[in-house]
C-alpha cells in the first residue's frame, strides 16, 4: 500500500530540476492562449478548453503532436456521433441514460487498455455533455447548439498547445538523464484475457453514473461537474484511485482557494482581460509546477488546475458570483469522493465470489436509480419549442364534455316574448354565476360542520404488520461468528380513540368564525343575485335603446329615399341641380351605413343579453319593448332616506359586517391558544408478535393490548408564534374595519349618483319631448317649402338630421329613466326579481 507523502517528501517533489521551468512556462502559455481564444470568441464551458491545453501538453514534442493531432482529427466525427445518439435517445430518458452508461463503460475500458488513455476519457466528455443537455435545457434546438459548441471547445484547447510546443519545445534545457523514455503507444497485450479491465470499467461507470443520479435526484444540476471529474481524473489502476483520492481532494481545495481569492480580490479590480490572464497565469503556474512532479504528487497539480479553471472562467467578463464557485467545487469533491468510495468500499479490489455476483447489487442500485431519474424528468411534458404551439397526444381526452357543450336551459320558450321580470327570473335560474355563489355558500356552511366536529371524539381503526432482521456484533471470544442476528415479526390491529375535552374556548371561537363566514357567504350570494339582476336590466335597456335607435334611423332612411326621388323629379323638370341630387344620394348611403352599424350593435347586445340569462347566442330571444310601459313615478323619498335604506339593506355591506365578526372570532381563537388543553386518549386491540434469535426457533405470543391517558397541555414557549399570530389576526380585523368604511363610502356615493341620474333623466325626457315636437313641426314646414320650391335640399337634410337627433335624444332619455331607476334600486339594496319593472316597483 502506498504511503502518504510527508512534508519532507512534498518539499523534495517541488524542488526545481533542469527543464522544469521551461515546461511550466510552456503549459502556462498554452493556458493563457486558450483563455484569450475562449474570451474573444465567447465559447461556452471555456474551462474545458483551458484544461485541455493544460493536460495535452505532454513531456515530449512527438507525444504532444500525436495526441493533439488525433484530437483535431477525431473531434468532428465524435461530435456528429454524439448528435446522432442524442437524436435517437433524447425522447426516452431510460434509453438516453442507457446510452450514457454504455459510452462511459466503453471509454473507461479503452482508457484502461491503452497506454495513452487520457485522450479517450477527455473526448468522452463530449458524449457525456451532449447526453446530459436534456437535463439542463428544455428545448431540442438548445441541445444541438450545446453539442455543436463542443467542437470549438476542443479545438480551442489543443491548438494553443500545438503552437506553444513549436515555440517552446519540451526537450529544451532538459538533460538526457531527466528526459522521460519515449512513450509506447498502443494497447496492453492482455486486454482480451484479463478481466480486470472489464471490472475497472464497471467500477468507473458505476461511480460516474452514481454522481449523475445523485445530483439529478437532488435536482442540483449545478454540480454536474462531478461526472466530468470522474472522467477526467480516473487513474489507470485501482491502487492509484484509492490512495490518490485525498491527494486530489487536497489539490481541489487549493485550486478552489486560489479561485476564491481571485474572484474576491483580483478580478473585480478591472474590466480588462489582463487581470483575468494574471489570475489564471498565477494559478496555472502553481498547478503546472506541481503537475510536473512525480506521479506521487502530480495528480494534485491536475486537480488544482481543474478546480481553478472551472471556477474562474464562469463568465465572459468580471464575475464575483461565488455561487458558481461553490457549486463547481461541490461537484469536484463529489466526483472524487464517489470514485474513492466505489473502489475502496463499495467494490473492493479483491472481492469474494464471482465478478458478476459482486457487481449485481451495484447494478441493481444503478438500475433503480436510473428508473427514479427517468420518472423525475418532466421536460417532455412542456412544449418542445417557444416558436411552435404545443400539441397534446391526448387532446381527445380534454375536449369539452357533452353536458357542457349543450347546456340545459330551464324555463325557456323560444316563441315567448319575455318581459324584464321574466328575463330576470331566467337569469337567476340559468346563469352559472348563481350556482357558483350557491356552491360557495354551501361549502361555507359545511365549514361550520367541520368546526363543530372538534367537539366529538375521534375514533380510528388501525392495523399494522411488520418484519425486521437485525444483526448484532459480538466479540469473537464470546461468539465465534462475531455476530448474531434476530428476526422479529408483529401484527397489531387496534382501535384508537381521542377526545379533546377542554381547550380554553378555542373550538368556540373557531365555530363562531365559521358561522360568520357562512353568513358572509350567504350575503355575498344575495349580492351576486342583485348584481346579476342589474346586469339583466342594463343589458335589456341597452338592447331596447339600440332597437329604438334603429327604428329612428330606418324611418329616416325611408324619408331620405323619398327626398331622393323628389329631387330626381325636380331635376327632370329643371327645378333642381345635379349637386342637390348627389347630396340626397350621399345621405341615403350614409343612412344605409348607419343602419348596418346599428344592426351589428343590436346583434351584439342580443348576444350579451343571452349570455347573462344563460342562453347560447344562437338561441332566439324575443324581448318586450318598453314603449307601453308607464314611467316610474317621481321620488317622494329624500336622498338621505335612500342612503339610510342602502346602509340598512345592501347585502354587500352585511357581508362585510359578517366578515368583521369572523375576524373578531379569529382574534379570540388566537388568544385562546395561550390557555391549556385537556384531552383523553385510549387504545385497545390484540397483538401477535414472534421472535427468532440466530435460527434457534420462533417463539410467539398473542395477547390483548390496551391503554389510556389523560393529557393536560400548557404551551410555555413557542418562539413568539402565538404573539405573531395575534398581531396578524388583529391586523386582519382592522383591515376588515377599513374595508367596511370604504364600502360604506362607496355605497353612499353610488346612491347619490343614481339619484342624480334619475332626476336628470326625467328633466331630459321633458326637454326631449318638446324638442321632438318642435323638430317634427319644423320638418313638416321645411318639406312644404321644398315642395313649393322655397327650400333647398340642404334645408330638408338639415331639418331631417335635427329630427333624428331629437328622436334619439327622446328614446335615450326614456331608456335612461328606466335604467337609472334600476340603478337606484340596486344602489339601495332593493333590487329583486319582482321589483325590476317600474309598474310594480314605484318609489313612494
Amino acid at each position: 500500500m502506498a504511503q502518504r507523502l510527508t512534508v519532507e517528501e512534498i518539499a523534495r517533489e517541488l524542488r526545481p530540476y533542469p527543464g522544469r521551468d521551461w515546461m511550466t512556462a510552456r503549459i502556462v502559455l498554452s493556458v493563457l492562449l486558450a483563455t484569450v481564444i475562449i474570451m474573444a470568441l465567447r465559447i461556452p464551458n471555456g474551462w474545458l478548453s483551458i484544461y485541455f491545453s493544460f493536460v495535452f501538453a505532454k513531456p515530449t514534442t512527438r507525444q504532444t503532436f500525436l495526441i493533439t493531432t488525433a484530437v483535431v482529427i477525431v473531434v468532428v466525427p465524435v461530435v456528429l456521433l454524439a448528435l446522432v445518439l442524442l437524436k435517437y435517445t433524447a425522447e426516452y430518458t431510460w434509453l438516453r441514460l442507457t446510452a450514457l452508461a454504455a459510452v462511459l463503460y466503453g471509454a473507461f475500458f479503452l482508457a484502461n487498455i491503452m497506454t495513452e488513455g487520457d485522450i479517450v476519457r477527455n473526448l468522452t466528455i463530449i458524449f457525456a455533455t451532449a447526453l446530459t443537455l436534456p437535463d439542463v435545457y428544455p428545448y431540442p434546438h438548445l441541445w444541438v447548439q450545446g453539442t455543436m459548441w463542443l467542437m470549438p471547445i476542443a479545438l480551442a484547447g489543443v491548438i494553443p498547445v500545438m503552437l506553444t510546443t513549436l515555440l517552446i519545445r519540451p526537450e529544451r534545457n532538459w538533460p538526457p538523464e531527466h528526459r522521460p523514455p519515449p512513450p509506447k503507444l498502443g494497447i496492453v497485450p492482455d486486454w482480451r484475457s484479463n478481466p480486470a479491465h472489464l471490472v475497472y470499467a464497471l467500477k468507473c461507470t458505476f461511480a460516474a453514473m452514481g454522481t449523475y443520479f445523485i445530483y439529478t435526484l437532488l435536482n442540483f444540476q449545478e454540480i454536474q461537474t462531478a461526472m466530468m471529474t470522474c472522467l477526467i481524473l480516473a487513474l489507470p489502476t485501482t491502487e492509484q484511485i484509492i490512495h490518490k483520492t485525498w491527494l486530489r481532494i487536497g489539490g481541489a481545495t487549493v485550486g478552489a482557494g486560489i479561485a476564491l481569492f481571485c474572484a474576491i480580490w483580483i478580478i473585480p479590480l478591472s474590466n480588462s482581460i489582463a487581470v483575468l490572464l494574471l489570475a489564471i497565469g498565477v494559478g496555472s503556474t502553481l498547478a503546472a509546477w506541481v503537475a510536473l512532479s512525480s506521479p506521487r504528487l502530480s495528480y494534485a497539480g491536475w486537480q488544482m488546475a481543474l478546480a481553478q479553471f472551472m471556477m474562474i472562467s464562469t463568465a465572459f467578463g468580471p464575475s464575483t458570483d461565488l455561487t458558481v464557485l461553490r457549486d463547481r467545487l461541490l461537484g469536484i469533491l463529489l466526483g472524487n469522493i464517489m470514485m474513492g468510495m466505489t473502489f475502496k468500499y463499495l467494490w473492493p479490489e479483491k472481492p469474494s465470489g464471482s465478478t458478476l455476483g459482486k457487481a449485481l447489487p451495484l447494478l441493481c442500485v444503478g438500475a433503480l436509480a436510473m428508473l427514479f431519474t427517468g420518472c423525475q424528468n418532466t421536460a417532455e411534458l412542456a412544449p418542445q419549442s417557444p416558436s411552435r404551439p404545443w400539441r397534446s397526444p391526448e387532446a381527445e381526452k380534454y375536449r369539452l364534455p357533452q353536458q357542457y357543450a349543450h347546456p340545459t336551459v330551464q324555463s325557456y320558450e323560444a316563441d315567448h316574448e319575455y318581459t324584464l321580470s321574466e328575463l330576470a327570473d331566467l337569469a337567476q335560474r340559468n346563469n352559472p354565476k348563481t350556482r357558483i355563489a350557491w356552491e360557495q355558500a354551501r361549502a361555507a356552511a359545511a365549514g361550520v360542520g367541520v368546526a363543530q366536529s372538534a367537539y366529538f371524539p375521534e375514533l380510528n381503526l388501525i392495523a399494522a404488520a411488520g418484519y425486521e432482521h437485525v444483526p448484532f456484533p459480538l466479540p469473537q471470544n464470546i461468539f465465534s461468528a462475531g455476530f448474531f442476528y434476530s428476526d422479529m415479526a408483529i401484527v397489531r390491529p387496534e382501535v384508537q380513540v381521542s377526545w379533546l375535552l377542554w381547550d380554553f374556548g378555542r373550538r368556540e371561537a373557531i365555530e363562531k368564525g365559521a358561522r360568520e363566514q357562512s353568513v358572509a357567504q350567504n350575503f355575498a350570494f344575495n349580492a351576486l343575485h342583485q348584481q346579476l339582476l342589474f346586469d339583466v336590466c342594463q343589458s335589456y335597456y341597452k338592447l331596447i335603446s339600440l332597437r329604438s335607435a334603429l327604428a329612428v334611423v330606418t324611418a329616416a332612411q325611408a324619408d331620405a329615399r323619398l327626398i331622393e326621388k323628389a329631387t330626381q323629379s325636380a331635376l327632370d323638370q329643371g327645378f333642381a341641380t345635379r349637386a342637390e341630387l348627389l347630396q340626397t344620394k350621399q345621405q341615403v348611403a350614409q343612412f344605409d351605413f348607419d343602419v348596418s352599424a346599428l344592426q351589428a350593435d343590436l346583434r351584439k347586445a342580443q348576444v350579451n343579453l343571452c349570455e347573462i340569462v344563460g342562453l347560447d347566442p344562437g338561441q332566439p330571444l324575443r324581448v318586450q319593448d318598453i314603449t307601453e310601459l308607464p314611467l316610474p313615478d317621481n321620488l317622494d323619498s329624500s336622498v338621505n332616506a335612500l342612503v339610510d335604506s342602502a346602509l340598512a339593506n345592501r347585502p354587500d355591506l352585511s357581508a362585510h359586517v359578517a366578515q368583521l365578526r369572523a375576524a373578531e372570532a379569529n382574534v379570540e381563537q388566537v388568544e385562546a391558544q395561550y390557555g391549556p388543553t385537556l384531552a383523553i386518549s385510549g387504545n385497545a386491540g390484540p397483538v401477535y408478535s414472534a421472535f427468532n434469535a440466530d435460527n434457534t426457533g420462533w417463539v410467539d405470543t398473542f395477547e390483548a393490548e390496551y391503554g389510556g391517558a389523560v393529557v393536560l397541555s400548557l404551551p410555555v414557549f413557542d418562539g413568539g408564534r402565538r404573539q405573531h399570530l395575534k398581531i396578524a389576526a388583529q391586523a386582519e380585523k382592522r383591515e376588515v374595519e377599513a374595508v367596511i368604511a370604504d364600502a360604506r363610502n362607496n355605497a353612499v356615493s353610488e346612491v347619490w349618483e343614481a339619484y342624480t341620474d334619475y332626476e336628470n333623466a326625467r328633466r331630459q325626457l321633458r326637454s326631449a319631448e318638446a324638442l321632438v315636437a318642435a323638430s317634427e313641426a319644423s320638418q313638416q314646414a321645411t318639406l312644404a317649402s321644398f315642395e313649393q320650391g322655397f327650400a333647398s335640399v340642404t334645408d330638408v337634410q338639415t331639418q331631417q338630421a335635427l329630427l333624428i337627433k331629437a328622436r334619439e335624444s327622446y328614446n335615450q332619455a326614456r331608456t335612461d329613466i328606466f335604467l337609472s331607476a334600476s340603478l337606484l334600486q340596486f344602489a339601495t339594496g332593493q333590487l329583486t326579481a319582482g321589483t325590476v319593472e317600474p309598474e310594480i316597483d314605484r318609489q313612494r
